[in-house]
């Protein structure tokens, strides 16, 4: 996979999501697990980029996507500017992703819509230093 059509596939989660900010559903969770995705294939295609490969964890365990955030950051891969991210991917996807999906945690609108922004704000830095490489 390029890191295009990664960056292609967070935007859709992007769109998912904002679809369901705009129907108000009655459950948010599929609303932010469509949030923590976009997260994931940013990180994604930024590791594919500077990387040159699909990174360890990504898709397939989300357990290091943040991780991943920090070794693309800290060997200078992406700009200074993602360091705000550092703390909002552990968040969500870290900690926040076997919740969502497997312990039945309910969460709000107001949740939905500060993941949405963070992983919005990824999405546009990460494809601006894709623009760049």
């Amino acid at each position: 996979m390029s890191s295009e059509k990664a960056l292609e596939e967070a935007e859709i989660y992007l769109q998912i999501c904002e679809s369901l900010l705009k129907r108000n559903p009655k459950r948010w969770n599929p609303a932010i697990t469509n949030c923590i995705m976009a997260m994931i294939r940013t990180i994604d295609a930024g590791w594919i980029e500077f990387m040159g490969y699909t990174p360890k964890g990504g898709t397939r365990g989300h357990e290091s996507t943040s991780k991943n955030l920090r070794k693309l950051y800290d060997e200078g891969y992406i700009d200074t500017s993602f360091k705000a991210n550092l703390d909002s991917v552990k968040k969500w996807v870290d900690q926040e992703k076997s919740r969502v999906q497997y312990k039945g945690v309910d969460y709000s609108k107001r949740d939905v819509e500060k993941a949405y922004k963070g992983a919005k704000r990824l999405w546009k830095k990460m494809k601006k230093e894709l623009r760049k490489a």
